[in-house]
């Protein structure tokens, strides 16, 4: 019930910001109906000034945590893997290789459900959990017994034993197995080919082997630089991003397709929503040059706030009869639940005014006659 109300508050907010639009003369800077919404103008000065309060903003420390993590990450073996080993060429083993069932030729070595792998002529060993090198070293002490220099190779040829899943709105959802280069979420989402344009990034949830869960904002690490949300994904983990309904602007008012659009890839700009880049009809978007007042265009910010959050409400204005509107509206970055409304002109209120009421004095004559 408390949800309805907060929403039937901001869009009344909405309709009252959109009605002192409609009512005042908004000339720019001065306040609308005696309220306190005063009305900005887009501006370059206004673009320069966000430009420099946005640079001005700290970045994050890396995650020193994380960062070690990766920098220690070997790989472990584990059950499932597949093993490549091979006898380097020019050992000098004569007859020797033959009689105890080694080749050169490179063979391919399943590690059980028990940890263990059979090796010609060692026979088998547990190798879960000890990484290529260590597994290399014992290798090596095994075959002193034979050899006098054993050189050979050991790679894991197929990795299957660990793994973290990828769930929600992501590009290709699903499972993706660790392997010698340490995993972390900028590199998962890079192999998910990315996260939809829906995706919730400032809210991911990753959900460890332990049932622990941690919440973590995406769109701070991909583009705003922030390291303190990177982390080393483990063998286990599941990284959830969710569907974000509030990561939405909405267009009203005179467009040729009114309706809410995400805000992708962590930005969005006012010309990139006038024009919708998310439809593949592109002449079909922006104002509707029949019925919109060029030149004004208006941004409403704050109508719609987040519950237990304060609405400051500010209203922004750009005139699109300037030559460089566009190219200054391009810099002018939208933020979540902005209400972009496009007024009509003066003489397309004045043709509505006339539909609604001329059929009704059309309907008085016809009965006094």
């Amino acid at each position: 019930m408390n949800g309805i109300v907060r929403n039937a508050q901001g869009a009344n907010k909405v309709v009252a910001a959109i009605a002192c639009l409609l009512l005042a003369a908004c000339t720019p800077g001065a306040a609308l109906d005696g309220s306190d919404y005063a009305v900005i103008p887009i501006t370059p000065q206004l673009i320069a000034a966000q430009q420099a309060a946005h640079a001005a903003t700290p970045l994050h420390a890396p995650n020193e945590k994380a960062t070690a993590a990766v920098t220690a990450y070997r790989y472990p073996i584990g059950a499932g893997d597949t093993l490549s080993f091979r006898l380097i060429e020019g050992m000098g083993l004569g007859d020797a290789a033959s009689a105890v069932g080694m080749s050169a030729q490179a063979v391919p070595i399943k590690v059980e459900a028990d940890g263990q792998a059979s090796f010609p002529l060692i026979g088998a060993l547990p190798v879960a959990g000890k990484t290529p090198e260590q597994l290399r070293a014992d290798l090596m002490i095994k075959l002193s017994r034979y050899f006098k220099e054993p050189r050979f190779e050991l790679q894991v040829q197929d990795f299957h034993s660990r793994q973290v899943t990828l769930s929600g709105a992501v590009h290709t959802p699903g499972v993706q197995y660790l392997d010698y280069t340490p995993l972390t979420i900028t590199r998962a989402l890079e192999r998910a080919g990315g996260a939809e344009p829906a995706a919730d990034l400032a809210a991911a949830t990753l959900i460890h082997a332990n049932g622990t869960r941690e919440q973590l904002d995406l769109l701070a690490l991909l583009y705003k630089g922030d390291g303190s949300q990177q982390r080393l994904l483990q063998d286990g983990d599941t990284l959830l991003l969710a569907e974000n309904h509030r990561n939405r602007v909405f267009l009203m008012g005179e467009a040729m397709k009114p309706g809410a659009l995400y805000i992708k890839a962590g930005q969005l700009s006012l010309t990139e929503a006038l024009n919708d880049p998310q439809s593949p009809v592109r002449e079909s978007q922006g104002p509707n040059t029949q019925t919109a007042s060029i030149g004004n265009i208006y941004v409403i910010r704050g109508a719609i706030a987040e519950p237990g959050t304060p609405s400051q409400i500010r209203i922004y204005r750009l005139d699109s009869a300037l030559p460089v509107a566009y190219a200054v509206a391009d810099h002018f970055m939208l933020q979540p639940r902005d209400v972009i409304y496009i007024s009509p002109s003066a003489i397309t209120e004045w043709h509505r005014f006339l539909s609604q009421l001329l059929p009704a004095n059309l309907g008085i004559s016809k009965g006094i006659q």
